[in-house]
């Protein structure tokens, strides 16, 4: 039921970039600006990325479709010294599945946000209980304004 979803979440204010990609591996293609290639998440330790900035959101695009593995939720660990903490601001994204199913089916194209407590990270993963998912292009909201960590 589209009208249980809700609104996509909306993004604060920034731009949004491409993350590279630590060691290559699965998250190359998803960072490579293309959706034609997808990173093929198969573990549960998620997709690793380099955080650029100051982040607040990730956008995960799905593009027209052709890699249609979304997983059912999401959450995203900041790096934060030696610490992983939680930024996934609630809702926690747990109807990314049924949502990118309505965008397809009314669009013909996919684009979810999640949102973050925004902070300053040095790296970023994206983790789903539900293993393996295709991410074809993912992309960080970074603000223009100094945030501090999380707490």
């Amino acid at each position: 039921d589209r009208d249980r979803l809700g609104p996509e979440p909306s993004p604060d204010a920034g731009a949004w970039e491409r993350p590279e990609a630590p060691d290559g591996g699965a998250a190359a293609p998803a960072v490579d600006g293309s959706v034609e290639t997808a990173g093929e998440i198969t573990g549960t330790e998620g997709l690793l990325l380099v955080a650029p900035g100051d982040v607040s959101a990730v956008e995960l695009d799905y593009g027209r479709g052709r890699f249609g593995r979304v997983p059912k939720g999401l959450r995203v660990l900041g790096l934060v010294g030696d610490e992983w903490l939680d930024l996934t601001e609630e809702p926690t994204g747990d109807h990314l599945r049924a949502r990118a199913a309505n965008q397809l089916l009314t669009q013909r194209a996919a684009r979810l946000v999640v949102r973050l407590r925004p902070g300053r990270v040095s790296r970023l993963r994206l983790i789903s209980d539900d293993v393996p998912w295709d991410l074809p292009e993912v992309r960080v909201r970074v603000s223009a304004s100094g945030f501090t960590a999380p707490r």
